[in-house]
């Protein structure tokens, strides 16, 4: 994939998530009394403390050649019109990738990540069922603010993209628990990209 085609294919995904808004690239500067996941409250504080409004949008990560990914998030927006985001990030990252999206997150309710493969590879495949898998864990056990993965939980997930990635006998069921034989699900290519946006 060529860098213009990489471009194409952020914007795609970006004006699908969020039609008529563009892409920004936002700073991360961290509150002190920020904590890591928690974008809703931390911006919240910042607000009654700082004025300034919060501003839903999408937290976009990807690998080049490889996937696209959206999470729902919220940035402070400064009396003076700035976007900054007050959420320390896991990776140390100092800018975010943001596609604002006013009003359509307040933290309250779980939002499943969005994501899009840019190719058809079995790493791809495994890449966008472990996302899949990881979703449905988060939003079960979400609370209404949070969501928790437990270690064990992470472990067998692990375990069930490292057998879609290492190849499954097209008779077996596929790892993902679909309940489908593995080549008509993980192991079937589709010839395209996989997405849920």
């Amino acid at each position: 994939m060529t860098s213009n085609e990489f471009t194409q294919a952020i914007s795609y995904f970006c004006r699908a998530l969020s039609p008529g808004e563009s892409l920004a690239r936002v700073p991360v500067i961290p509150e002190i009394d920020a904590t890591s996941g928690y974008c809703p409250q931390n911006v919240a504080a910042k607000v009654a403390r700082d004025g300034g409004e919060a501003v839903s949008g999408w937290d976009i990560t990807w690998e080049e050649d490889e996937w696209i990914e959206a999470e729902a998030h919220i940035v402070w927006k400064s009396p003076d019109g700035f976007l900054i985001d007050i959420t320390p990030k896991m990776s140390g990252e100092s800018e975010s990738v943001f596609v604002p999206r006013p009003g359509f997150w307040d933290g309250t309710r779980f939002v499943p990540n969005r994501r899009m493969t840019l190719q058809d590879s079995q790493e791809c495949r495994a890449y966008f069922m472990y996302g899949k898998l990881r979703d449905k864990l988060k939003e079960k056990s979400w609370n209404g603010s949070v969501w928790i993965i437990t270690e064990q939980e992470e472990k067998e997930l692990q375990a069930k993209i490292s057998k879609i990635l290492s190849g499954v006998p097209n008779w077996q069921k596929c790892p993902c628990q679909s309940g489908k034989f593995f080549r008509k699900c993980c192991g079937r290519p589709k010839g395209r990209p996989w997405s849920n946006i």
